[in-house]
């Protein structure tokens, strides 16, 4: 879906098109819960969350005047990750999911899940938030710009320096060299 299509559904779901609503749901929920789940590393909070993205997506529709629609959703999910953060106090629960698939399969992907989490732990939050934003939902620097509040040019470099910290563990250095 366009950006220009996410925000003809959300003016048409301010204006009480619950198919608008619908549609934009079917669209884009998977990735608003993809970038919501690499955030807390937990399935059904994700998705909890990812669903209240969309009811503020209702509740907000008719004060929706951002100049990037794709943005101003994610900005909502990533307002309900900061509140999810608030209400743990500080304890965030990382836990791996289980996967289905052969045993191959599964070893791999938990492997390369370790590796990934591993990799991302040497991130600072701000790091692990813009490189969950870009790869795992997709977001183009601009978006992520508006939806974080940031400047484009920080949020490049913010990227770029985050993927050399991930190369380099990948690679062999050492875990949380210039953890911020």
């Amino acid at each position: 879906m366009t950006n220009k299509q996410i925000e003809d559904c959300i003016l048409l779901t301010a204006r009480g098109d619950m198919d608008a609503l619908h549609m934009l749901y079917e669209a884009v929920f998977a990735d608003v819960y993809k970038y919501l789940y690499t955030l807390c590393r937990e399935h059904y909070i994700a998705e909890d969350m990812a669903q209240n993205t969309f009811i503020k997506v209702l509740r907000g529709a008719e004060s929706y005047r951002s100049a990037n629609a794709k943005a101003w959703l994610f900005r909502i999910a990533h307002n309900e990750y900061v509140s999810y953060l608030r209400g743990l106090h500080g304890e965030i629960s990382a836990e791996l999911s289980h996967a289905d698939g052969d045993g191959g399969e599964w070893e791999e992907r938990c492997v390369n899940t370790i590796l990934l989490r591993n990799a991302m732990s040497v991130l600072s939050n701000e790091e692990s938030n813009v490189i969950s934003m870009r790869l795992s939902a997709g977001l183009r620097f601009r978006e992520i710009a508006e939806a974080t509040g940031l400047p484009m040019g920080t949020v490049t470099g913010i990227y770029r320096r985050a993927a050399g910290k991930i190369k380099k563990y990948i690679n062999g250095g050492s875990e949380h060299d210039e953890k911020k």
